[in-house]
């Protein structure tokens, strides 16, 4: 006799086992999506084809009716009337302009001319004398005086060299020329002598928050750098 193996049923009831979890879990997610929610439904809309234009047949213009005697002759008389009026118009204008251009030219040199003379040149017959020719001198020069004036306003009259606002005016200047600049501001520049004589060459003295130079520029354009004196 033969001994049946022992481990048979025990493998037997491990496969059984498993099969019916297996069968359980699809079958709840077969349930599962049965018992969902569905969205709506997706409708694509595709566009539909255009119908074929089909070409418009030509249609020939309207012929113009034909014109009566009586309107054939009031187009021609209202076509002749404007001509005959801008002939009428023009002919005084062009006689005209030749006569005024020269008094028009004549007016504006004698306008742009400062020493031209107060009556124009066309109704000068004699010379204008040298009392004209001065006085006109005279007006033109107050003229350009009473110009530059305005164009570089300044304080007139000057102080006296000797008065009490010129002495405060130079000790005001001299305290300010005495202070350096400060580290913020530009550096200052003196001129210490002027080229007149044999010396042409300038001497300058440069003046910063650091310290003061001089520079001594030839009459070649040559610099040299030294200590003031």
């Amino acid at each position: 006799m033969t001994a049946r193996p022992r481990a048979l049923p025990p493998i037997l009831l491990t496969v059984l086992l498993h099969c019916a979890l297996l069968l359980a879990l699809l079958q709840g997610v077969q349930n599962q999506r049965q018992t969902r929610p569905r969205g709506p439904a997706i409708q694509w809309l595709l566009p539909a084809a255009s119908a074929p234009v089909t070409p418009r047949p030509h249609e020939p213009a309207p012929k113009p009716a034909p014109l009566t005697a009586a309107a054939i002759t009031l187009h021609k008389a209202s076509a002749a009337a404007p001509q005959a009026s801008s002939v009428t118009e023009s002919a005084p204008v062009i006689a005209a302009s030749p006569g005024a251009a020269p008094v028009t030219q004549a007016q504006d040199s004698a306008h742009d001319d400062p020493f031209a003379l107060d009556k124009p040149a066309a109704a000068r017959t004699a010379p204008a004398s040298a009392d004209e020719l001065l006085q006109q001198a005279r007006k033109s020069v107050g003229r350009i005086d009473q110009q530059l004036r305005a164009e570089s306003p300044q304080r007139f009259p000057l102080p006296p060299p000797d008065s009490m606002q010129a002495r405060l005016e130079r000790g005001i200047n001299a305290a300010h020329e005495a202070v350096p600049p400060k580290w913020y501001q530009g550096a200052r520049m003196v001129e210490l002598s002027t080229p007149d004589g044999e010396r042409k060459s300038r001497l300058y003295k440069i003046v910063t928050a650091f310290g003061s130079y001089c520079v001594t520029i030839s009459p070649e354009g040559r610099r040299s750098y030294s200590n003031c004196p």
